[in-house]
């Protein structure tokens, strides 16, 4: 057994519903690991019995080649736990510290991390169904406007707390490979559309109420807290990224709707979810926090979330661009709710009863139909967003008003045009999503006769060589007359400086791609110059993994800059 990683797990879970501390550890080959795991939970009741604890629940999730071995504890315990987790499976995989010695380490770090206080106050927020908010440095009773919030170590006890003051507000989660931050931003636009005050999170940033509060990506546990915080917020939207759910869990355990967008062959391997039906179990992890009348929001065209329907839960709400899904109809025949695609209109459909809500031709983030991830975006956000409190003119007021541009929704399926030339800059950066943006391109492409598309990319260095590859061949599906590499300066991650545009180039050349039709540059601005050099009226630029924002901004704003050619 090795330990390749040990932190604190701060809310529900992955592994449980409670906050703990998390090993994650791996087996060599012919390891008995059923002996290994043996050892580390007896050495665990050993130094719990040492410490006069009570025997806590440990949990172990196995996975191929390793375990996340999980030590449940108390909020004012967690690294702690995460200390003496670790001492339990070195004792399990070699030499270890005497348990003398390691207790005395124990003693000391409960000691300096205690907090009755904080213990109490949690205790009591649960007794009276209150949300309970927390971290190293803060605890919060309630949610936005209705919060109240404490240094962690000047708590008032449960008898001072002001809880006639504090209470929740509609919240909920979002989560997905792709989709998300649009359909975040979706939702909380038809909230701001039916007079509420939203926060929402998402991969660009935390929003108050249409105001950029923090910039950057902010869809972990930190984000969560610092809307659910904000005493200007009556309603939030979050976007949940797999990072946080696997490193630390859920914030809030127990809010009104949850929605998966889809998920997809992405960032697989870590914390032990290999395969992508394993990222669909840690997606589904938002569902579990949904109230028992709340919403669960999924896909009905994804299969893996069609599995997660299935189970036992809170009431379903399905969304899809398929009308005919059989577990749809099976769902709306028994009097559940689904949000489709219907003969070009966005339709809530309940029990039995369709109601048109919007014509998506109404919808400019849609680009008339073209962009049928958008329609599926704009669906989940429509259910999502009704499950908020959102009324059908809310939606279709929202949604309408909601451009796609680089306003509304900067770096997604963003539309533009330069002296005849379509230039489309999206932030596809995995197989699915760029099938999805490209499936879009080509239909735009195929309505400009004799128009040609280029597609400039790039790829982060902590992806596979096999997610590489799959990327080059999402493109090379789309049919493109000239591809563009580029580098992603300061995404190496790992990766030599050029490793990853040579692996693009190599694949590019086994699948025969002409070299005339290839070009690479060091960043994102010299590629777009190199497509308006290339590109006359009537073709297609497309820009993926889109990140240099305000510089290829200026750039596309610039007069200066190369113009398209004006013949073949």
């Amino acid at each position: 057994m090795e330990l390749l990683d040990s932190r604190r797990l701060t809310g529900r879970n992955l592994q449980g519903p409670r906050a703990g501390a998390v090993a994650e550890v791996g087996f060599s080959e012919g390891e008995d690991v059923e002996a290994a795991l043996g050892v580390w939970s007896a050495a665990l009741d050993r130094a719990l019995e040492a410490l006069g604890r009570e025997v806590a629940v440990r949990r172990v999730r196995r996975y191929v080649g390793g375990a996340s071995l999980v030590l449940e504890a108390p909020l004012d315990a967690l690294y702690a736990a995460t200390e003496i987790n670790e001492w339990a499976v070195a004792v399990a995989s070699g030499p270890a510290p005497p348990l003398g010695e390691a207790v005395r380490r124990f003693e000391q770090a409960l000691a300096e991390e205690a907090n009755p206080a904080l213990l109490a106050l949690e205790a009591e927020a649960a007794r009276r169904g209150a949300p309970f908010v927390w971290d190293d440095d803060e605890v919060s009773l309630g949610m936005g406007r209705r919060s109240r919030t404490w240094p962690s170590r000047a708590l008032p006890s449960p008898e001072q707390a002001p809880w006639d003051d504090v209470g929740s507000v509609p919240a909920g989660y979002v989560t997905g490979t792709n989709g998300k931050t649009t359909t975040t931003r979706m939702t909380a636009a038809i909230l701001r559309a039916a007079g509420r005050r939203p926060g929402s999170t998402s991969s660009d940033g935390v929003v108050v109420d249409g105001e950029v509060i923090e910039r950057g990506d902010w869809t972990g546990a930190g984000a969560a807290r610092l809307v659910l915080r904000h005493p200007g917020v009556d309603v939030a939207v979050l976007e949940t990224a797999r990072g946080g759910l696997l490193r630390r869990g859920l914030v809030l355990d127990g809010c009104d709707a949850a929605l998966i967008t889809n998920v997809a062959d992405d960032h697989l391997g870590d914390y032990g979810v290999l395969d992508v039906a394993g990222m669909a179990r840690a997606k589904g992890l938002v569902c579990q926090a949904v109230r028992p009348g709340g919403r669960r929001i999924l896909n009905v065209d994804d299969p893996l979330l069609r599995g997660i329907g299935e189970r036992p839960g809170p009431p379903l709400c399905w969304f899809g661009l398929d009308p005919s899904a059989a577990p749809l109809r099976r769902h709306v025949r028994a009097g559940g709710e689904a949000w489709v695609l219907d003969e070009g209109w966005l339709v809530r459909w309940q029990g039995g009863v369709k109601t048109p809500v919007v014509e998506v031709v109404e919808l400019p983030a849609c680009h008339g139909g073209a962009a049928r991830h958008n329609v599926a975006n704009a669906l989940g956000a429509a259910a999502l967003a009704s499950a908020l409190g959102a009324d059908p003119e809310a939606v279709r007021s929202g949604l309408a008003g909601f451009a796609g541009d680089a306003g509304d929704n900067p770096g997604r399926c963003n539309l533009q045009e330069r002296g005849g030339v379509r230039i489309l800059l999206d932030f596809g950066h995995n197989p699915h999503g760029v099938r999805a943006i490209l499936d879009m391109a080509r239909r735009m492409r195929e309505d400009a006769e004799g128009g040609r598309m280029s597609v400039s990319l790039g790829q982060a260095g902590d992806r596979s060589d096999d997610d590489i590859r799959g990327l080059v061949d999402a493109v090379l599906q789309a049919g493109p007359d000239r591809i563009i590499l580029r580098e992603l300066a300061g995404y190496e991650r790992g990766r030599a400086s050029g490793e990853v545009v040579g692996l693009m180039r190599g694949f590019l050349a086994d699948k025969g791609w002409p070299a005339k039709d290839l070009s690479v540059h060091p960043d994102e601005v010299g590629a777009m110059r190199d497509a308006l050099r290339w590109a006359r009226p009537g073709d297609l630029v497309v820009q993926l993994v889109h990140i240099e924002r305000q510089a290829v901004g200026a750039l596309l704003a610039d007069p200066q800059s190369p113009a398209p050619a004006t013949s073949p």
